[in-house]
This record gives structure tokens, C-alpha cells and sequence, in this order.
């Protein structure tokens, strides 16, 4: 019942809303792909990042600054 009232409502503002909840599926989508890329590589590689602890945000942007420079210098290509 309120899956079909909120697509009903989607389907209604379409003309007046320029963002509509499946169109945020993507964002949505590409957000959780970008926050959990670093995880990969961590989990991948646990060796070079040290004592560095994923749950820590801190640790976490360090590990995802790293994730990023490494896809940066390979050309966007994990090797």
C-alpha cells in the first residue's frame, strides 16, 4: 500500500519535480558502489594499510585516500 501511494506520487510530480525517487536509485546505487570500493581494496590488500581498523572514520578516509591514488596512478584499472 505505500510502496504504490509513493509511485503513484512519483508518477505525479514527474512533470513539476526535476528528481523523482527512481531517479535517486542511481545516486543511491553509485554512492554505497563508491563507499564500498575502499573496503575492497582494504580487504584485498590488509597487508600495506597496516594497523589501520575500517570501523575508525578516520582510518576509513585514510584507506579510501589510498584506494583512490592507487586507481588515480593504475589509470582507473585494479590490478
Amino acid at each position: 500500500m505505500v510502496m504504490r501511494l509513493a509511485w503513484s506520487r512519483c508518477r505525479l510530480l514527474k512533470c513539476t519535480q526535476p528528481l523523482c525517487h527512481r531517479d535517486l536509485v542511481a545516486v543511491k546505487q553509485v554512492t554505497c558502489l563508491l563507499a564500498v570500493l575502499p573496503l575492497a581494496f582494504f580487504l584485498g590488500s590488509q597487508s600495506q594499510f597496516g594497523r589501520l581498523n575500517p570501523l575508525n572514520p578516520r582510518d576509513y578516509f585514510h584507506i579510501a585516500r589510498k584506494a583512490v591514488r592507487a586507481l588515480k596512478d593504475n589509470n582507473l584499472k585494479v590490478r
